[in-house]
């Protein structure tokens, strides 16, 4: 075969890989569904049809992580209005998916923060796992540390759990409670939202890191508190 025949067989097989790879994209984002970066609970999984579009696109997608993302969020709304709205607890079923798809977004995408918040939060529901909350939460800080959409079910997820005694997470959840305090005010709702579910040690936390920036708020979660 002369060179120019390799180059065109080299050209066929490259144009044949590109359309593979196009084929694999577009099939995943045909089925992926619209989704905001955290949509509430009550949007994240309006419909069972949405969370199987979403576990869909990543079971195409394979790889890539964002779309077990998706799929872990879709899966997370029973788990989500339980601690963002004290509503009943999750089904346990439901709990063992979300965490098993966010570790799975997590082996692939270790940046994404939401990943790692859902594990954290599905560990926070689960009695036999509360113990290794901290690790997961400390990640979603670190991966995403001025990503406001996320700073609710976090202070939530610490405050609930054993890992707001360790001094490490205490810093970095103390940084979205200044962050809120001095940057996003319309998010302060979401502290007294947490302070209500605390446990013990998360109030000491709440009303501790609060009085730094806010004094006159911390007197009321104190109010709120005895009431």
């Amino acid at each position: 075969m002369t060179l120019l025949g390799w180059l065109r067989l080299a050209g066929t097989g490259i144009a044949l890989v590109l359309l593979a790879m196009s084929a694999w994209i577009l099939g995943a984002e045909l089925a992926r569904p619209d989704l905001d970066f955290l949509p509430a609970p009550s949007l994240a999984a309006g419909t069972a049809a949405l969370s199987d579009r979403a576990t869909t696109a990543a079971a195409i997608g394979r790889i890539r992580g964002a779309l077990w993302v998706d799929a872990a969020i879709t899966r997370a709304t029973a788990l989500r209005a339980a601690l963002e709205t004290d509503g009943p607890p999750a089904p346990a079923a439901m709990i063992e998916e979300t965490r098993e798809l966010a570790a799975r977004a997590a082996l692939h995408a270790p940046h994404e923060a939401r990943a790692w918040l859902l594990m954290a939060a599905a560990d926070a529901e689960r009695e036999a796992f509360r113990q290794r909350v901290a690790a997961p939460l400390k990640m979603s800080y670190l991966t995403g540390p001025n990503e406001a959409a996320l700073m609710p079910l976090r202070l939530i997820v610490a405050t609930r759990s054993l890992a707001i005694t360790d001094e490490e997470l205490q810093i970095l959840a103390e940084a979205d409670v200044r962050a809120i305090l001095t940057r996003k005010p319309e998010l302060k709702p979401a502290i007294t939202a947490a302070y209500r579910g605390a446990s013990a040690d998360g109030r000491r936390f709440l009303r501790s890191a609060v009085e730094r920036v806010d004094p006159r708020l911390a007197d009321s979660l104190l109010r709120s508190g005895q009431s």
